[in-house]
């Protein structure tokens, strides 16, 4: 028990020696936050000055969309390697969007997938014994990304309904608001989309699928984050539901595939310059595995 109130008497003497000392005490204690301060505040500085050079240097901006720091866009692109089908992408397709965001270690906000067939010949109804040898309306392509009507404005319509599987069956789908404007089409006209190339059934090379527009869109904002490419690139697009794009284009075509894209906004408010190595061999890692499982990725 002795050396408790001994401790104890330690604590007590200090204490009074504080109250009788107010002045001293504060002056102590003013000079400790002093000296803490200034030797922290250089490497705050340092890793506050690396840190936005880190943020400054990976951000892209380019001629299709501004993306934000720490924006992952994969693709696969058919005018290098040839368009694929649906089939072919399914590996990739399932490792990106479920395994990518815990490979790369960080919190994921927006995540895409985009995917779009090669430009067909776009044709009145009514001109479809000239596709062979007629101008075209305008090129377009067919495409889905996903939840895309989270981020569109219908100017008129509706959205599109699934397709039926047959070959004749009508692909209902939307148009951008300024191709409608240029082309002067109407939700509810149809038109005729004639491509040439190989079909599954390798009866011939020319062939055709009627389009039934049932409504016009447009961005709701261009400067979203969820835009992989800038809403104007997409213009000549026709955008049908990811079930028709499957069940209806793919089952028809041999290698619908002619773009795809995976695009993910990652949360990167926790990464500091240090963590740059260890990131890029994460990046790497993801980038090495989805061109495994479909090269040129």
């Amino acid at each position: 028990m002795g050396a408790v109130f001994r401790i104890g008497a330690i604590f007590v003497v200090a204490i009074k020696r504080l109250f009788s000392r107010r002045g001293l005490a504060l002056a102590t204690m003013l000079g400790l936050v002093a000296a803490v301060a200034l030797t922290m505040s250089v490497p705050l500085y340092a890793d506050a000055v690396y840190n936005r050079v880190l943020l400054e240097d990976v951000k892209v901006e380019d001629a299709t969309a501004h993306h934000p720091p720490f924006a992952f866009m994969f693709s696969y692109l058919g005018s290098q390697s040839g368009s694929v089908s649906w089939e072919k992408v399914q590996a990739v397709d399932r490792y990106l969007t479920e395994e990518a965001s815990p490979a790369l270690g960080l919190p994921q906000k927006v995540k895409v997938r985009y995917f779009a067939t090669d430009n067909f010949k776009l044709f009145p109804q009514v001109d479809v014994a000239y596709a062979s040898t007629k101008d075209p309306l305008a090129w377009i392509g067919f495409a889905f990304a996903s939840d895309l009507e989270k981020h569109i404005h219908l100017v008129e319509g509706k959205l599109p309904s699934v397709a039926e599987a047959s070959p004749d069956s009508p692909v209902e789908a939307l148009m951008s608001e300024p191709l409608a404007l240029k082309l002067g089409a109407q939700v509810g006209e149809t038109f005729l989309a004639f491509g040439e190339r190989q079909t599954k059934t390798k009866a011939e090379r020319g062939f055709q699928i009627p389009v039934r527009i049932t409504g016009i869109w447009k961005p709701t904002d261009p400067q979203d984050r969820f835009w992989f490419y800038s809403p104007a690139s997409l213009e000549t697009v026709l955008m049908v539901p990811e079930a028709t794009f499957v069940g209806r284009l793919n089952s028809y075509l041999d290698d619908a595939i002619y773009l795809a894209i995976w695009y993910m906004v990652m949360d990167g408010s926790n990464v500091r310059s240090g963590d740059a190595a260890s990131l890029l061999s994460r990046i790497n890692g993801v980038e090495h595995r989805a061109d495994v499982l479909l090269p040129t990725t």
